[in-house]
């Protein structure tokens, strides 16, 4: 039953493009100016778990409302606000469980293209949602947002919309299994946008010269040079060229400065989760040590590795640094030991200091079973890009591929060996 829903939904985008290149054929090129217009719309589609801890999950449906501002004529702010389900069992309960998601979007859509009435797009967001739990409470969480699709506009106010995303979630409860893998489900959305406000034109392609062109004035053809019309038209084309280089620019630096924001914020996350979680496991032991005045001096490894990771949550990267060293000097064959050198390295890396973040993340691949040692590969990539070492960069993007195929990082790095080339 799961391959027959996987295939039909194959087929469904399939006749859906099949059907956009028919309408863009047969149908003139219209394109309008929409910048500073409003969109109000729906989607609707399925969606499923793809990384979980459960063997089985199954596709369902979910819809949502948008509310959209065009930002220039290629870049619209989103809001979304939408309800979605997710089926799958859990291992040993043959039951069916299915949990409903209350979902809130923001995101950016960035349309490359404009090839007659489709425009093509990436899209890239954060969330949150609200979610049923296996034991019937709700629960809160938020999502990290990443994919692309197709705007097909059929009229001047009127767009079809087709779109796949992922979602990462920040937490590993959707499953209602914890410890284990981030939990992404991905979805397939289709729906329609109808705009408001905003400037409007239409190209149409011109027609065929049919008649013999008209001789040039005889002051024309014995000076040579171009009547004052023929100066003013050039000069409007050469201004349309460049104000289009100028958008294009404008759209290309918007999309580095919004990709490395949202770097930022998923290290930001990925340390206040782990923070989370050091903060419970040291409450248990506080529990039983109450007598404890100072973590690192009583030897409490939890909790002084969650001081550590606060530190370097609220940017104190040169306090955390030494937090993390006396952590190494106190406790050497501490499991998390690796952990320490990675928190290191990022710390130097945030400070500028490449060489020093350098060592800190070749120590932690000297350890046989540390949980970084994906996390350190991609990051000795970034700093030789850096630097400069476009082969070691390789090196160390290539391993990261090779020995973890399943990492969360792997399609980073095919972007990094892509700019390499």
């Amino acid at each position: 039953m799961h391959k027959k829903r996987e295939t039909m939904i194959k087929r469904n985008c399939l006749g859906l493009f099949v059907l956009f290149a028919f309408i863009f054929v047969a149908g003139g090129i219209r394109a309008q100016s929409l910048k500073g217009s409003i969109g109000f719309g729906v989607e609707g589609g399925q969606q499923q778990l793809i990384t979980s801890d459960i063997p089985t999950v199954q596709p369902e449906f979910g819809g949502e409302a948008i509310l959209s501002y065009r930002l220039s004529d290629r870049i619209s702010l989103n809001l979304a606000a939408g309800y979605s389900l997710l089926s799958y069992k859990r291992t040993g309960n043959p039951t069916l469980f299915t949990t409903n998601l209350i979902t809130g979007n923001l995101f950016l859509d960035a349309e490359l293209l404009k090839l007659g009435p489709m425009r093509p797009f990436i899209r890239l967001g954060i969330g949150g949602f609200n979610f049923e739990a296996t034991s019937g409470k709700r629960f809160n969480d938020g999502e990290a947002i990443g994919g692309g699709g197709l705007r097909l506009f059929l009229s001047r106010r009127l767009a079809l919309t087709l779109a796949g995303y992922g979602k990462y979630t920040t937490g590993d409860d959707l499953d209602g299994v914890r410890g284990g893998d981030k939990d992404i489900y991905w979805g397939v959305r289709g729906g329609l946008m109808l705009y408001s406000g905003g400037k409007k034109e239409e190209i149409t392609r011109e027609p065929m010269m049919t008649e013999e062109p008209t001789e040039l004035p005889p002051s024309t053809e014995m000076t040579g040079e171009p009547t004052g019309t023929e100066a003013d038209s050039a000069q409007m084309v050469d201004i349309r060229e460049l104000q289009q280089l100028q958008e294009r620019k404008d759209a290309l630096q918007r999309q580095l400065s919004d990709k490395e924001q949202e770097i930022e914020a998923l290290r930001q996350a990925v340390a206040r989760r782990e923070t989370e979680i050091e903060s419970l496991q040291g409450e248990i032991e506080a529990l039983k040590q109450r007598t404890s005045t100072s973590a690192a001096a009583t030897g409490n490894f939890r909790a002084a590795y969650r001081q550590a990771l606060e530190l370097f949550g609220n940017r104190q990267y040169g306090e955390a640094i030494r937090a993390f060293q006396e952590l190494l000097a106190r406790y050497p064959q501490h499991r998390l030991a690796s952990n320490c050198w990675y928190w290191i390295g990022e710390s130097y890396f945030a400070l500028g200091d490449l060489n020093n973040a350098l060592q800190a993340f070749n120590e932690v691949l000297n350890y046989r079973n540390s949980f970084k040692t994906d996390d350190a590969l991609l990051m000795l990539g970034r700093i030789y890009m850096r630097q400069g070492n476009a082969e070691m960069a390789r090196q160390m993007f290539n391993r990261l591929q090779q020995d973890y195929p399943d990492s969360e990082y792997v399609p980073r790095a095919q972007r990094y060996l892509n700019q390499l080339r």
